[in-house]
């Protein structure tokens, strides 16, 4: 049987890094083209703990700059929990909004 030399023992995790980050990339631009024109006044991102940041740091702007929630889960989890989840969160971001607006008229009266 013929073994495989992979060289060094950090080159594997690296190329699934690099792999990821493409992904990361294509997803991010697909996440642009569909909401530049649309009326969206925050995003929700949801995913497992280590992957949350590295897709925010893929967002384009503006849309980096409008994600006002996350929640932590499972790979896979049905779509049903998915909308719960971000309901739950978008209920806060609206509340907290609401507030904010409020404050703002107070201090413009």
């Amino acid at each position: 049987a013929k073994t495989i030399n992979w060289g060094r023992y950090d080159k594997i995790p690296r190329h699934i890094e690099d792999h990821l980050d493409k992904h990361l990339k294509q997803i991010s631009q697909t996440a642009y083209d569909f909401a530049i024109d649309k009326n969206i006044h925050f995003i929700i991102l949801g995913g497992n703990q280590e992957i949350i940041p590295k897709i925010r740091k893929h967002l384009h702007y503006p849309l980096n700059k409008m994600v006002l929630g996350e929640f932590v889960t499972q790979l896979n989890i049905p779509l049903n929990e998915v909308l719960i989840h971000s309901k739950k969160i978008a209920t806060k971001i609206n509340q907290r909004l609401a507030g904010a607006k409020r404050e703002t008229r107070q201090m413009i009266r």
